[in-house]
Order: structure tokens, then C-alpha cells, then sequence
């Protein structure tokens, strides 16, 4: 009699596509991880980062009067950094406050990219952030720009829950987070205002109005104290240059990673390859809410740009900076692009392309994209200056990176006769702070100080564009001391100007 033996099934395979699918979002996580702490430390801390320090290390009294009338824009950033850096003030711990949300953003990309459009274009966009130079320049900053990018691209996708399956958990969450959003700064308002205008791509049955109307409230009401307190805020809001067809290609390129006009091009062919993708879905029979997605990205892409665009005519803001919210959308855009190509090796060779442009912009940042060196120009003074110099900074608060880097590298430094307060700190509990030295601080000097430091920052000396009053400032100290040297550091020029001639700056 023949044996016979059961049936043996087949063994499934140990790695399904969702299993594949963590894998490769967690090495994309991974790699974007890398790469933004990569040379974390190396360049030097420019004015604005050490102004975040320098408000997150004020008391709590004081840093409520800083964000409530000057700094209101980032105040949950500040509030922020004011825990964290108990963990350590070096470059690299307090720019780590910025590689998380830079990071966290990428699963959040990955997931908005795969319910639009599948997991390959969830992915492919995440990959696509991940190499994105200026995502990468504003996770090394200790500034709350990455912070703005992750909390816009939460609160973007709890909108598309919300539109999709209403409740009140998620249009809460929603108020939530874009007033978080708003208080890290100001232009989050543009993402809030794209949401509205993808609205249009939806049929009238397919919003939540009374879910949409508490939610916007809910944003209204949180946001109203930032708000009332960005009053007396708006005049310290930095000046930009008008807006300009040079101005607005530099922007665009530095948005889409800084790799020069291939990369713009590049972009810009896959952002436009997604159009019959696009196309195909709204004439479909699916329901108007696929298509809208499609709608809400590019709504998220252009309404800030072209927002920014408009109000520049009035006042001037558009900036690489104010556009980051720009960046995911960007990538999910020109990831549904290259995903439609075909055949499959055309969509190949065009991924690797534009990664290969990426690369060279995000290659191109960490070696030829410097910063204020106000570590390598403090050091130069401590090292340089004699008991009895006098050292004056203009503007007056190019003073906060100086003391940051004194502090850090200790030694003697020539005392500051101006400004004579550390800049923050004196906003902060209302001492006044003078605009220039003036005639009468200069003609104290000379009977007290045998040698006088003026350390000038972004270039006000050395470069045709530099400030008027700068070089006002260095003509009225020639007058009063006959020889001066100079010492260009990146953005900063050092004087030293001496009633005796032969005065040498070594290098």
C-alpha cells in the first residue's frame, strides 16, 4: 500500500511589501538622520542662532517680555530650546533641537505621498526631502525652521483625515497643531491658507463644514495672543530686498536644494510630469476627494510662493527661509512626476538624475556654504587684544554671537564699551539700546584707550553693498585714531584702529 504524506504549504515569504515598505522608509529615515548631523558642529554659530540662545537663556519673566513685544514670531521654539539646553550649549546640542522634527517629517511626507498616490510615491518623496539641501541647512540650524516644517506638514495631514473621515478628535488636533505652528512662526499662516484654497477642488456634499468652521475658530482663538502681541513686533521684522526676477530664481533654486539651474530645471519637469497623472484622477469616476489631494499639494506648493510674491510688492518677504513649508509639497509633487513615468526604466534614470543633482547641491552645502564666522573672529580678538583695548560692535547686536564664543573660549577680551549691555537681555527688562555709539561715547575714547576693536558684522566695511552707518562708524574712529588694520572673517570685518602707526593684525 503506497504512504502518502500531507501536503506541505508553501512557505510564505519572510518579507511581505509592508514589511518592505518599513524597511525602506526607515533607511530613508535613517540616511536623512545622517546627513543632518553630519558636521553638526563644524561651522560656526551665525547672529541669529545665538540670538535664539541668547532668549532661551533669559529667565521666564524676562523671555514672556522678549516674545511678548519683540521675538514673537518663534516663541515656541524659544521656549523649546529653553529646556533643552540644559543637555549642553556646544553648536552641536543645541542645533540637535533641530534635527528631530527634520526628521520626523519624513514619515509624515511618506504617508501624505502614499494616500494621495501609493506607497512608491510616498517613499520616493520622502528620498526626495531627505536630499534636499535646504531641509538639510535649516536642520542645522538653531532656528525653529524645521520645527515650522513638521508641525505644517502634521497639521496638513489631520486636514486631510479631517476632510476625509470628520470627528472632532482629529479638527481639534488639527487647531492644535497650526496654532503650534503659528507660534513657531508667523508664515504658517500660508500652509492654513492653502488648505482653504484646495477646498475649491471639492464638492460642496464632500466638506465638513461645521468640523472646518470649528476648527479655523479653534485656530483663531488660540492664535489671537500671538496675534495682539505681533503689533509690536512688526517693526524689528528684518528688512528684504523688492522683489526681483533675479530674487525669485534665487529663491526657487534654493528651494529646490541649491544645486543651480539643472536642479531648478529638473524639478520643475517632474512637478509638470504629474499633470496627466493628476488629470487621469479628476476625470475619473473615483470620488472628488482622491483628486482633491492632488489638489491640496500643488495648492500647498504654489499658494505660499505666489502669497509671498504678492505681498512683496508692499512689503518685502519673499525669502528661501519663509518658504521652507514649500519643501514637502515639492518633493510629493515631483515624486507623483517621476512615479507616472514610462516605461518603468525612464522613470529610473529620471529619479536618478534628479538624486544625483540633489546630491551635488546637498554636497555643495556642507563644503562651500559658509557661515558668519564669529568663532574664528572672537577667537582672533581674544588672542590679539592687550589689557586696555576697548571694543565697540556694529550693530549693536552683533555683540550676542561675541559673547556666545567668548564664553566658550575664555581668555580676556578687551572690554565692550558698546554696546554696553548684552543686546537680549537689555530689550528684555527695557533698558534702551542706542542705534550707534554716537559723537560723545567716540569722543571719550581716545583720552582712555590707547586701542580700539570695532568689530563689524555681515560685511558692513568690506563689500559695496555694506551699511552706510557702518562705515560712518569706522570714518569717525579714523578721525580720532589715525592707523587701523583690518581682518575679513566670513560676514565680519575686525578693525583695529591705534593712535600709533605700525599697528600689525597678525594672522
Amino acid at each position: 500500500m503506497a504512504v502518502t504524506h500531507p501536503a506541505v504549504p508553501r512557505r510564505a515569504s519572510a518579507v511581505t511589501p509592508m514589511h518592505r515598505e518599513l524597511l525602506l522608509i526607515a533607511g530613508i529615515v535613517y540616511l536623512a538622520a545622517f546627513l543632518r548631523v553630519l558636521s553638526l558642529g563644524e561651522k560656526s554659530f551665525w547672529l541669529d542662532e545665538a540670538t535664539s540662545l541668547a532668549i532661551a537663556r533669559l529667565d521666564w519673566r524676562s523671555f514672556l517680555a522678549i516674545v511678548t513685544h519683540r521675538e514673537p514670531g518663534m516663541s515656541l521654539y524659544y521656549a523649546i530650546l529653553h529646556v533643552w539646553r540644559r543637555l549642553g550649549e556646544s553648536e552641536a546640542a543645541l542645533r540637535a533641537l533641530s534635527v528631530l522634527p527634520a526628521v520626523a517629517t519624513l514619515p509624515l511626507v511618506h504617508l501624505i505621498g502614499k494616500r494621495t498616490a501609493g506607497a512608491a510615491v510616498g517613499l520616493l518623496a520622502a528620498l526626495l526631502l531627505a536630499l534636499n539641501a535646504l531641509d538639510i541647512r535649516y536642520a542645522q540650524e538653531a532656528r525653529g525652521y524645521s520645527l515650522l516644517i513638521f508641525l505644517t506638514t502634521l497639521a496638513t495631514f489631520l486636514f486631510i483625515k479631517g476632510i476625509e473621515r470628520p470627528s472632532r478628535g482629529l479638527w481639534a488636533g488639527y487647531a492644535a497643531t497650526a496654532a503650534l505652528a503659528f507660534y513657531t512662526h508667523f508664515f504658517a499662516g500660508f500652509v492654513i491658507a492653502a488648505h482653504l484654497v484646495s477646498l475649491a477642488g471639492l464638492r460642496a456634499r464632500d466638506i465638513p463644514a461645521r468640523a472646518l468652521a470649528a476648527g479655523l475658530a479653534g485656530i483663531a482663538a488660540l492664535v489671537l495672543p500671538l496675534v495682539i502681541a505681533a503689533w509690536d513686533a512688526v517693526r524689528s521684522v528684518p528688512a528684504l530686498p523688492a522683489p526681483s526676477l533675479p530674487g525669485v530664481y534665487y529663491t526657487l533654486m534654493a528651494i529646490t536644494g541649491a544645486g543651480g539651474v539643472w536642479l531648478l530645471v529638473a524639478y520643475a519637469l517632474a512637478c509638470l510630469a504629474a499633470a496627466p497623472a493628476i488629470g487621469r484622477t479628476r476625470t475619473s469616476a473615483k470620488a472628488s476627494v482622491e483628486a482633491w489631494r492632488f489638489g491640496l499639494i500643488v495648492a500647498w506648493l504654489v499658494t505660499p510662493i505666489v502669497l509671498a510674491l504678492g505681498v512683496s510688492f508692499i512689503t518685502p518677504i519673499l525669502s528661501a527661509r519663509y518658504l521652507v513649508v514649500c519643501l514637502p509639497p515639492l518633493s510629493l509633487l515631483a515624486a507623483t512626476g517621476l512615479a507616472s513615468l514610462r516605461p518603468r526604466w525612464a522613470s529610473f534614470g529620471a529619479v536618478a538624475v534628479v538624486g544625483a543633482l540633489a546630491i551635488h547641491g546637498m554636497v555643495g552645502y556642507f563644503v562651500y556654504f559658509p557661515k558668519e564666522d564669529w568663532r574664528g573672529a572672537t577667537r582672533f580678538v581674544i588672542s590679539q587684544g592687550r589689557p586696555g583695548d576697548a571694543l565697540l560692535f556694529y550693530p549693536p547686536y552683533d555683540r550676542q554671537p561675541f559673547d556666545y564664543y567668548r564664553d566658550r573660549l575664555g581668555g580676556a577680551a578687551p572690554a565692550v564699551v558698546f554696546p554696553e549691555q548684552p543686546y537680549v537681555s537689555a530689550i528684555a527688562r527695557g533698558i534702551p539700546i542706542a542705534a550707534d555709539p554716537g559723537e560723545a561715547l567716540l569722543d571719550r575714547l581716545p583720552a582712555r584707550y590707547p586701542r580700539v576693536w570695532l568689530i563689524l558684522g555681515r560685511d558692513q566695511l568690506s563689500t559695496p553693498e555694506g551699511s552706510r552707518a557702518g562705515q560712518a562708524v569706522h570714518a569717525q574712529l579714523l578721525k580720532r585714531y589715525p592707523a587701523a588694520k583690518q581682518k575679513p572673517f566670513y560676514g565680519i570685518v575686525v578693525v583695529l584702529y591705534s593712535k600709533a602707526g605700525g599697528t600689525a593684525l597678525q594672522q
